[in-house]
């Protein structure tokens, strides 16, 4: 294994820990156990640590890895707009005149599920296409 792929798994696998702490957040905030302000704070550590997470597999990866990259997360961007402007439109118009919108928590959990799937599918269409020619 060569020392780019050494740096490469070690980003993969830190990677895996925080979307495995995430996961978790998620699980505790929808029990109810956690308040507010805590998970206010552990979204902000967590997104500095996403911050720093995609910065160094930007730097681990080739030129045309890094193309691969920034693909893989425009269309998990664009499938996080998209779907939570849906979500926020819908709840506007379902919530009619007199009551404040709301979104439920498993629509938006649904919505990030499905950015992390488009990632993770565009990656490996786009891996795949750069092996085939």
């Amino acid at each position: 294994m060569t020392r780019q792929e050494k740096r490469w798994q070690r980003v993969r696998t830190l990677e895996v820990v925080l979307t495995l702490l995430l996961i978790a957040a998620f699980s505790v905030l929808n029990s109810g156990r956690m308040t507010a302000p805590l998970f206010a704070a552990f979204m902000t550590v967590f997104a500095l640590l996403t911050a720093g997470l995609m910065r160094r597999q930007y730097r681990v990866l080739d030129e045309l890895g890094r193309l691969r990259w920034l693909g893989s997360y425009l269309s998990m961007a664009f499938v996080y707009s998209l779907g939570l402007s849906g979500l926020v439109l819908w709840s506007i118009w379902q919530a009619g005149g007199g009551q404040p919108p709301g979104v439920s928590f498993n629509a938006v959990f649904a919505v990030l599920v499905a950015g992390g799937l488009a990632s993770w599918g565009t990656w490996h269409y786009l891996g795949w296409r750069d092996s085939h020619g």
